[in-house]
């Protein structure tokens, strides 16, 4: 059988029903994508602005030190 010897109808829910199964492709793929980027937002933010927030806080105490030993001093 040829595809011309469908009705058209047929040939309607076929190109319809390839049409549905690309987009639920691309669907699930946008989803997958989705968690590994958030996989990455969320390694970056722990190993490298943690880090940061880290040295931030050690200089700040390193300056609460050098006072205190400085008041400590006169």
């Amino acid at each position: 059988m040829k595809v011309k010897d469908f009705k058209i109808g047929t040939r309607l829910v076929f190109v319809f029903s390839i049409v549905v199964l690309l987009m639920l492709v691309a669907f699930i793929s946008t989803i997958i994508n989705t968690r590994s980027i958030k996989g990455k937002i969320d390694s970056i933010y722990n190993d490298h602005l943690m880090s940061i927030d880290y040295l931030i806080e050690s200089d700040r105490d390193a300056y609460q030190m050098n006072l205190a030993l400085s008041y400590t001093l006169m």
